[in-house]
């Protein structure tokens, strides 16, 4: 698609139907900027707005580092906030990274919970907009798809960056004969 940042709309009383789902699911897949909105809030049944985040980030857990708002399109109630985060999701998806920040943040991860079997060996970033990021690693075979997900979460976490995923791409480092 040729959007670089998506805000979905969806009825604050039904939550994500599967077709929203579906549409959520491609955004994340293609690294886009992503902004959810649970619209009709002032019909919403439920009125406490933080807990309502709280069921929905828990029904929906891969979607817990997209920012969720509220609005009433009727009333016009915080029509302009998804907009305005837009702006800041558009500065994440298009980030850049010096290889020596990628390499401090890569370093905090070899202490506090490496790859079993896999050493990290260093990160550039080769891309933006999306995210593109290559990991020079060695056994990458024996690094289970899950641990990938939880260095997703934790880069995007360590930079302050919500709204937007990355695309790792792991390269095998050959050892240098001599």
């Amino acid at each position: 698609s040729k959007a670089d940042v998506v805000i979905l709309l969806f009825d604050a009383n039904n939550g994500i139907r599967r077709d929203s789902q579906m549409v959520a699911d491609q955004i994340i897949e293609e690294k886009k900027g992503l902004i959810l909105v649970a619209n009709k809030w002032d019909l919403a049944k439920e009125r406490n707005w933080s807990q309502y985040q709280v069921d929905f980030y828990k029904q929906m857990n891969y979607l817990n580092n997209y920012p969720l708002f509220c609005m009433s399109g009727l009333v016009g109630k915080n029509i302009l906030k998804p907009i305005e985060a837009s702006f800041k999701i558009f500065e994440n998806y298009a980030r850049k990274f010096s290889t020596h920040d990628l390499n401090v943040f890569l370093e905090k991860i070899k202490r506090t919970c490496p790859p079993q079997g896999t050493r990290l060996k260093y990160m550039v970033q080769t891309g933006f907009r999306p995210l593109r990021f290559s990991l020079f690693v060695k056994h990458k075979e024996k690094s289970p798809k899950h641990y990938w997900n939880f260095f997703e979460h934790e880069f995007l976490e360590y930079f302050k960056m919500s709204g937007v995923g990355i695309r790792l791409h792991l390269k095998e480092e050959k050892d240098e004969k001599k």
